[in-house]
């Protein structure tokens, strides 16, 4: 889900509404569909199969659970064989993103030794783990942060082998969408990008159903439920989707402020490092990326006790800290293309009672709340 997420962000722009879609819009959309085909076909590159038969080449079994660091991978290593993939892949390892390197990745593509280009979409995979057994209360507050975060595409998590999609919040509640709700399997008859004839400029609604793409509403739902945040599994999936390299810069200068609202990167409970060098030069514990700093920088200044991060792997025990409060967020949202049935593209908005008659338990529900 998060994956089609960020595709439909970069082929179809942040508020698509799949209710009300045009002819380019629906060959498009209909290309994303088509790429996570339930079935064993060329051109399903994210399809189950794909991914179970990938999880294997990282000693997985057919049918074993994949946890937030190998279905992160999985992706990444579908993305690369995918030769009409519209963005590149960068998994953050050790709980740390390394700054230098999504640069070097956002504009050489998947090639290495590629020479410096325009910058491609770029989707940052961060597996975490926030807590030993349970979810460590210190980090609730950053959490909530993240669905104010422009560049933030969700979180995947939930309960141990039951993973969710959660896409917004409300109080102390998360809102997210349940993937093991299963439909009928919809064959289809063709291929949209095999065809030359369906095109950006000259496709129209029958294009759609004539390769075999049934109707959008098969799948979209405008059913979310909801969960307290503190039994959220401690081990999940944090996503962030960077179109330009603006786009980083913002996402980097708030992430790594004290004085921001939007900062996840500092304090005593961060959700993960953000430093400034490449994992192959930097020590064990360095500055964070600050604005202004030069790019290319392979060392930080050091830091001084208070700002240190260890870096720890997303799948081992880390250090609890210190309960950290923070005051009620408060700003508008936009309508998730999940739940856009029925509003205007121009006035793409929620108020609370839309979002409580659609949530399962809407009960113990306060007017703050952010959304994807």
């Amino acid at each position: 889900m998060m994956l089609a997420e960020a595709f439909a962000r970069v082929m179809l722009g942040r508020f698509w509404d799949p209710f009300r879609l045009s002819p380019a819009e629906r060959a498009r959309h209909g290309r994303i569909i088509e790429w996570f085909n339930d079935a064993d076909l060329p051109q399903a590159y994210f399809s189950i199969h794909r991914m179970a038969r990938t999880a294997t080449e990282m000693d997985k079994r057919i049918g074993d659970w994949l946890g937030p660091s190998i279905a992160a991978h999985v992706m990444k290593r579908l993305s690369i064989k995918h030769p009409l993939c519209p963005l590149t892949i960068h998994v953050a390892i050790d709980q740390t993103v390394y700054a230098s390197e999504v640069r070097k990745q956002a504009l050489s593509g998947d090639e290495p030794n590629t020479t410096r280009g325009t910058w491609r979409p770029l989707l940052l995979l961060v597996p975490v783990r926030l807590g030993l057994s349970r979810l460590n209360l210190g980090y609730i507050p950053k959490i909530k942060t993240l669905f104010q975060i422009p560049q933030s595409v969700g979180l995947v998590g939930g309960k141990p082998s039951r993973s969710f999609y959660f896409i917004g919040r409300q109080g102390d509640s998360l809102f997210y969408l349940d993937p093991h709700v299963t439909r009928q399997h919809v064959p289809q008859s063709g291929t949209l990008d095999q065809e030359a004839t369906v095109s950006d400029s000259d496709s129209d609604a029958s294009d759609f159903e004539m390769f075999g793409v049934p109707e959008t509403d098969e799948y979209h739902t405008t059913h979310i439920c909801s969960m307290p945040i503190h039994r959220l599994d401690p081990s999940m999936l944090l996503g962030f989707l960077f179109n330009t390299e603006a786009e980083w810069d913002t996402f980097v200068m708030a992430a790594t402020d004290k004085e921001s609202q939007r900062s996840i990167c500092t304090g005593t409970s961060p959700l993960f490092t953000l430093l400034s060098g490449s994992s192959m030069m930097t020590p064990q514990f360095e500055s964070v990326v600050q604005p202004g700093l030069a790019q290319g920088a392979k060392h930080g200044a050091p830091v001084d006790a208070g700002r240190m991060s260890p870096r720890v792997n997303s799948d081992s025990q880390v250090p609890s800290p210190r309960l950290q409060t923070a005051p009620p967020l408060e700003m508008p949202i936009a309508v998730p293309p999940l739940l856009a049935r029925g509003r205007s593209a121009s006035s793409p908005r929620f108020t609370t009672a839309d979002v409580s008659s659609l949530v399962d338990d809407p009960q113990d529900m306060d007017d703050e709340f952010e959304m994807l």
